[in-house]
């Protein structure tokens, strides 16, 4: 349950929609090599030349692919445009934010955490 109040607490800290610079991709970033920097909290934010659901589903490839596991998948808003994922490898967990900006557009904001032992 910490998890999750974790995750709506970096929602309601950072994430505004609103994107730093003119920088658009159609490349996803290095999600991985980034929360390694141990520094908790949101690491870095672009605009995705892809439309949601193919952001979605790159998301999803490319974390698969570096052996993550999704524990958890949450729509943020009730027109399901803004969505948050939780992934986790080892005690390493990345949080991946994405939301609709147009039709071929999708921002995306990620940041790590580390997992704390649970002793309950």
């Amino acid at each position: 349950m910490k998890t999750l109040g974790v995750i709506i607490l970096l929602v309601w800290l950072g994430v505004s929609g609103s994107l730093r610079g003119d920088f658009v991709s159609t490349r996803l970033p290095d999600f991985e090599a980034d929360v390694k920097k141990e520094r908790p909290g949101w690491q870095g934010e672009t605009e995705l030349k892809l439309a949601f659901p193919a952001a979605s589903s790159q998301v999803r490839a490319r974390m698969r692919q570096l052996h993550y596991v999704l524990k958890h998948e949450i729509d943020v808003d009730k027109k399901g445009k803004r969505r948050l994922f939780l992934w986790e490898k080892g005690r390493q967990q990345i949080i991946i934010m994405l939301w609709y900006i147009s039709v071929d557009r999708t921002g995306c904001t990620w940041g790590g955490v580390q997992k704390e032992d649970s002793r309950e």
